[in-house]
C-alpha cells in the first residue's frame, strides 16, 4: 500500500498563520520599558502565559518542599530546592523581569532580582533587604529563615 502525500494548499497555510497569530496575541502579555541609552527604541519584554504557569508551578513546588522539610527535616531537599530556585532565576532572566517567589510570613517577600542576579528577602517593617546567591538562599530556607509559613 502506497501513501500519497498532497501538498498543503496555500489557503490552509494562511489559515494556520492567522490561528497562530491570534493564539499568540491571547497568550502573551507585552511589557514596554523605557528606551535604552544607546538607542531610542523601547525594549519589549514578553512574559508568556507559559512562563506565568511555570512560575506558579515552581512557587507551589517551593511551598511543598519547604513544608515537607519542616515536617520531616531528615529528608534530603537541598537538590530539589536548588533546581526550583535555579529555574526561577532562569525564568526571570529570560523575561528580564524581577520575579516574586512568595510572601514571607508575617511580612515581606522573597524575590529574584535580575539586575543584581540574586535572591532578595525584603522586610519592609525594618527597611531590611538581604541579597543572597542561590546557595545562601537554600541554606537560609533550610534553617527556617524567610519562611512563607507561620
Amino acid at each position: 500500500m502506497q501513501m500519497i502525500l498532497h501538498p498543503i494548499p496555500h489557503n490552509v497555510k494562511l489559515l494556520w498563520k492567522v490561528v497562530f497569530s491570534i493564539l499568540e496575541e491571547n497568550f502573551r502579555q507585552k511589557i514596554v520599558l523605557p528606551a535604552h541609552d544607546q538607542g531610542n527604541s523601547p525594549v519589549v519584554i514578553i512574559m508568556t502565559e507559559r512562563n506565568k504557569l511555570l512560575l506558579e508551578h515552581l512557587t507551589n513546588r517551593l511551598y511543598q518542599l519547604l513544608w515537607q522539610y519542616r515536617q520531616k527535616p531528615y529528608l534530603p531537599v537541598w537538590g530539589e530546592l536548588f533546581v526550583a530556585l535555579r529555574e526561577v532565576s532562569q525564568l526571570a532572566i529570560e523575561s528580564k523581569q524581577d520575579v516574586t517567589l512568595y510572601d514571607i510570613h508575617p511580612t515581606g517577600k522573597l524575590t529574584y532580582h535580575v539586575e543584581r542576579g540574586k535572591f532578595v528577602a525584603q522586610i519592609p517593617e525594618v527597611h531590611l533587604s538581604i541579597s543572597m546567591d542561590v546557595h545562601e538562599c537554600i541554606e537560609s530556607l533550610m534553617e527556617g529563615r524567610f519562611s512563607p509559613f507561620p
